[in-house]
């Protein structure tokens, strides 16, 4: 609350919040939670500040790490297996940080252009919105596993080739859930999350198995394809920048997890 405080007493127009995650407002029992209910009271205390607020809704992220790609979702790469909470054909949103990084400047131009001027135009895009809805990239748990089994036929490799062994393992039945869910550690840390969490003395591993518990689930529904959104809106015909793909990444930019 201190930055909003702040920011309002600097005079300051706008205030995109630092989420950049699920559309927590969607009508589900996933997102019944606290944490999610502090984002959007978190929204609702900007606003009543004078600040122009929005929040950005992205899915999840393409890249690590805390990307769609860990095995706190069920992407499991010792046992090269992307477990799901479904048939494994729902569309899921994910989202690259480079895209995340352009929706806020386009944001910013929008808002600063068209709402924060002497003279407020009477075309104003983003007029009325709390929250924008981007969705990079919209593909199902079925999807990834071909992207990689493509990817291991397409790569000149002098070293075993595994691609082909990655599947996904879909949990169909609330029972196989059940004991998926009670069996299995979510947030199971790679490398790249612990140095990113580092030292967080306030890092409570049960909360966050809960939290990642529920998005897991919100994947295998279609609760995360942000199937309306604000792409066109932001982007008209990809005239700003080209949507990121898994499939047009350079090779060094790619989830780490999707080769190994």
């Amino acid at each position: 609350m201190n930055l909003i405080h702040a920011a309002a007493a600097a005079g300051v127009y706008g205030y995109i919040t630092s989420d950049f995650g699920v559309d927590y407002n969607v009508p589900n029992d996933h997102f019944d939670h606290p944490v999610w209910h502090e984002k959007q009271q978190h929204v609702e205390y900007s606003k009543s500040q004078g600040l122009r607020t929005l929040a950005i809704c992205v899915g999840l992220f393409q890249e690590g790490p805390f990307g769609a790609f860990g095995p706190w979702h069920g992407f499991d790469v010792d046992s090269r297996t992307f477990i799901v909470a479904g048939t494994g054909h729902e569309p899921i949103s994910v989202t690259s940080k480079i895209d995340i990084g352009a929706a806020v400047a386009r944001i910013c131009h929008i808002v600063l252009t068209t709402e924060a001027t002497q003279e407020p135009s009477e075309f104003q895009p983003l007029a009325g919105k709390d929250y924008v809805r981007i969705s990079g990239q919209a593909l199902t748990p079925h999807d990834v596993i071909g992207i990689i089994h493509r990817h291991g036929e397409a790569e000149d490799r002098k070293d075993e080739d595994r691609s082909r062994d990655w599947k996904v393992q879909a949990l169909i039945s609330d029972e196989q859930r059940a004991a998926f869910q009670a069996s299995m550690k979510l947030v199971a840390m790679d490398e790249a999350a612990e140095a990113a969490i580092g030292a967080d003395a306030d890092f409570d591993p049960q909360f966050a198995n809960d939290i990642a518990g529920r998005v897991f689930r919100a994947m295998g529904d279609g609760t995360l394809h942000l199937a309306e959104n604000d792409n066109e809106l932001l982007n008209p015909g990809e005239k700003y920048w080209k949507w990121t793909s898994l499939t047009n990444f350079e090779r060094d930019t790619k989830p780490k997890t999707l080769w190994e």
